[in-house]
């Protein structure tokens, strides 16, 4: 059972106070990279909230399905040819690549998949 609050709800409330309360009395560089570290709080909040069961699901995908223990083995194998049009892994690896990117940018940018 976890206790209360959570990782992710520290998160949301330091990002919160840093965006209502500091950010507005800062500027220039400094708002700058108050901003970078605001964008950063709220991307390991979404991977807290999705990430660590989606990419693991995604790994045993690419181990089981595909046989690929690990990224650079897909990607050395698409190098060779594995998803070039014919290839029988072809639609497997695109399925796996189409997967990742949507699991990524929810982590790094929700709003990319017209989420917030």
């Amino acid at each position: 059972m976890l206790e209360e609050p959570t990782a992710e709800d520290l998160l949301g409330c330091a990002r919160d106070v840093l965006k209502s309360k500091i950010l507005p009395t800062v500027h220039g560089d400094l708002k700058r990279e108050l901003l970078m570290v605001i964008n950063a709080i709220g991307i390991a909040q979404r991977e807290l909230h999705h990430g660590a069961m989606a990419f693991d699901a995604l790994s045993t995908q690419r181990k089981e399905l595909l046989g690929y223990e690990s990224l650079a083995d897909l990607a050395l194998d698409i190098r060779c040819g594995a998803a070039d049009l014919g290839h029988y892994k072809r639609e497997y690896i695109l399925q796996h690549l189409r997967g990742l990117t949507h699991q990524r940018l929810q982590v790094s940018n929700p709003k990319r998949m017209g989420k917030n």
